[in-house]
Protein backbone atom coordinates (compact mmCIF):
# COMPACT_ATOMS: atom_id res chain seq x y z
CA UNK A 1 0.00 0.00 0.00
CA UNK A 2 1.46 3.31 -1.07
CA UNK A 3 1.01 6.41 1.02
CA UNK A 4 1.56 9.72 -0.70
CA UNK A 5 3.17 12.47 1.29
CA UNK A 6 1.15 15.70 1.30
CA UNK A 7 2.90 18.93 2.13
CA UNK A 8 1.20 22.15 3.17
CA UNK A 9 3.04 25.22 1.99
CA UNK A 10 2.37 28.64 3.60
CA UNK A 11 1.45 30.05 0.18
CA UNK A 12 -1.46 27.60 -0.06
CA UNK A 13 -2.94 29.02 3.13
CA UNK A 14 -2.53 32.58 1.82
CA UNK A 15 -4.29 31.75 -1.44
CA UNK A 16 -7.13 29.94 0.36
CA UNK A 17 -7.61 32.92 2.69
CA UNK A 18 -7.68 35.28 -0.30
CA UNK A 19 -10.39 33.20 -2.00
CA UNK A 20 -12.51 33.21 1.17
CA UNK A 21 -12.07 36.94 1.64
CA UNK A 22 -13.15 37.61 -1.94
CA UNK A 23 -16.29 35.52 -1.39
CA UNK A 24 -17.24 36.80 2.07
CA UNK A 25 -16.12 40.40 2.43
CA UNK A 26 -18.05 43.26 0.89
CA UNK A 27 -15.14 45.67 1.19
CA UNK A 28 -11.86 43.84 0.65
CA UNK A 29 -9.77 46.86 1.75
CA UNK A 30 -11.42 46.88 5.21
CA UNK A 31 -12.24 43.26 6.17
CA UNK A 32 -14.74 42.77 8.97
CA UNK A 33 -15.18 38.96 9.06
CA UNK A 34 -11.61 37.66 8.83
CA UNK A 35 -8.76 39.85 10.05
CA UNK A 36 -5.04 39.22 10.39
CA UNK A 37 -3.51 39.42 13.85
CA UNK A 38 0.19 40.08 13.44
CA UNK A 39 2.34 37.43 15.09
CA UNK A 40 -0.63 35.16 15.89
CA UNK A 41 -2.63 34.35 12.76
CA UNK A 42 -6.23 35.14 11.91
CA UNK A 43 -9.29 36.23 13.85
CA UNK A 44 -12.92 35.73 12.87
CA UNK A 45 -15.39 38.35 13.82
Amino acid sequence: MLVEEHRLYPEIVDVYKLWRLLELEKNFAHPMLITTVRGHGFRCG
